[in-house]
This record gives structure tokens, sequence and C-alpha cells, in this order.
């Protein structure tokens, strides 16, 4: 209803079909991807400017057993994995 106020819908896409995919950054990190998705076709290109993507990074941990531990660590990634992508 919020969104319908304003003229906008939620649409159940992945990516916008609607306009041109462009860059929006300009970094060293991006212009070795785009090169290096380029060298398959279009498609990798695409999906670098038409998507979107929560990237997070943490320690691996400790090599101790407990909370702080590596092995701790991995088995949470792993069960909180499912979580975190229905949040997003």
């Amino acid at each position: 209803a919020v969104l319908r106020e304003d003229g906008l819908v939620l649409a159940g896409l992945g990516h916008d079909p609607w306009r041109t995919p462009r860059r929006f950054l300009r970094q060293p990190r991006y212009d070795a991807m785009e090169a290096c998705l380029d060298r398959t076709g279009p498609a990798g290109r695409a999906m670098m400017r038409a998507s979107a993507s929560v990237q997070v990074c943490v320690d691996a941990g400790y090599e101790e057993p407990g909370p702080l531990g590596h092995v701790r660590r991995w088995w949470l990634a792993h069960h909180l994995g499912a979580v975190l992508v229905a949040v997003f």
C-alpha cells in the first residue's frame, strides 16, 4: 500500500528489465571483473550491472574450540545461510 501511494509496485524479478544496465562504480576491482566477464559474452556484464547482492566478510576464527574457533564459525555459516537467504 505504501509503494502504491508513490505509483510503485513490487515485481518478482531478479533484474531490472526496463532500463539498460549501466555501471555505477569506476574502481579497479570492477574494471577487472567486467573485463573478465566480457571474455565469455554479454551475460556476465548484464549480471554485473543489473543485479544486486549482499556480501558479508568475516574472519575465519581462531584455531581453538569454542565460539571464536573456526570450526564453530564454519558450522554457524552453514546453518545460518538459509536464514540469511530468506531474509534478503
